[in-house]
């Protein structure tokens, strides 16, 4: 498949996102890591804590911000893809979350932000499995 205009965007969001978690001093595990139709930006650790962060890049000046494209249903894929990349790492354990970083650009130059736990999950059911209790996910 060839790269595209949109394809060629995201991808120097996401080297900008990575460079603005790693300068506030978060580790980058794993990029743009995929298994089947499943897929996670950036796989991050923040003190000790698992971070799997989705990032949104758009044009300065577009007609839609980044977070727009945020949905209900990505946010269902993200947590399966979760669950794969827990499920591959043997991490159940691991203390985890989403994030979100908004990436707005022009050419070379982005601004990227940063919004914690966006996806809250509902307490009460636990991640099949053989998952830690104190993971909250439930099925989106």
């Amino acid at each position: 498949m060839a790269w595209t205009p949109k394809m060629h965007l995201g991808s120097l969001g996401e080297g900008a996102a990575a460079d603005y978690l790693t300068a506030r001093g978060w580790q980058v595990l794993e990029r743009n890591w995929r298994q089947g139709p499943l897929e996670l930006d950036l796989i991050c650790r923040q003190e000790g804590t698992i971070v799997f962060v989705e990032v949104k890049t758009r044009q300065l000046g577009g007609m839609t911000g980044p977070a727009d494209a945020f949905s209900r249903e990505k946010q269902r894929r993200l947590v399966n893809a979760a669950r794969a990349w827990l499920a591959e790492n043997n991490s159940w354990s691991c203390p985890c979350r989403f994030d979100l970083v908004l990436v707005t650009g022009r050419e070379n130059t982005f601004e990227a932000e940063l919004v914690s736990d966006v996806i809250q999950l509902g307490s009460g059911n636990a991640v099949p499995g053989g998952h830690t209790h104190w993971q909250p996910w439930c099925c989106l």
